[in-house]
């Protein structure tokens, strides 16, 4: 009717026009993805404020979006992301989609296990030789009584051996975590 954002807001009793942009926004979404727009962000919605964002897209490539921030759990901030990148490059929605989503943190969990060298006399020898010399020692005690470990990286000091694994590794060492302790000071202990 020709009023002006902050004459809407003020009408309605919101102090914000950003909010009135984004409610005028949401008409044009693609109507087959109207129904997904909510207040808020669940598993088979898309917040208010991101449905407005994706609006600023064509209809072809809302099609391709909205499906995808339910398939990849966007946030917010990445669908803005993923419009400014559209907007600005020209690019491919699905490629800038990609390029999102791939900056996403991984998280690598690494096993520490550590385990004590129960064999007195075997502590006292193990003082008398180099770091190089232990570290070989427990390389060569674990693959000879552990030969399905794969990656792995191992340390070993006086009194204590340190192993750190992945978790299919820390799988395979827990199957066999009954005397691991013993088990690698007696292949140490044989190998001296």
């Amino acid at each position: 009717m020709g009023y002006s954002l902050k004459e809407c807001a003020k009408s309605v009793g919101i102090s914000d026009t950003g909010t009135i942009s984004n409610f005028i926004r949401l008409n044009d979404i693609v109507p087959s993805y109207s129904h997904l727009v909510d207040w808020g962000k669940t598993g088979s919605t898309i917040a208010f404020k991101s449905a407005a964002t994706l609006a600023k897209l064509s209809a072809a490539d809302q099609e391709v979006a909205f499906v995808a921030v339910l398939e990849k759990k966007l946030r917010k901030v990445e669908i803005e992301q993923i419009v400014q990148i559209r907007q600005r490059s020209g690019r491919d929605i699905a490629e800038c989609i990609s390029e999102i989503v791939s900056m996403r943190p991984t998280i690598t969990n690494i096993n520490v296990i550590v385990g004590a060298i129960d064999l007195a006399p075997l502590t006292k020898k193990l003082t008398e030789i180099t770091q190089s010399e232990r570290d070989n020692l427990l390389k060569n005690a674990l693959l000879s009584s552990y030969p399905n470990l794969q990656n792995y990286s191992a340390r070993l000091g006086v009194d204590k051996f340190t192993i750190t694994v992945s978790d299919e590794d820390a799988d395979y060492l827990y199957s066999k975590k009954d005397g691991l302790e013993s088990t690698i000071s007696r292949a140490i202990s044989d190998l001296i």
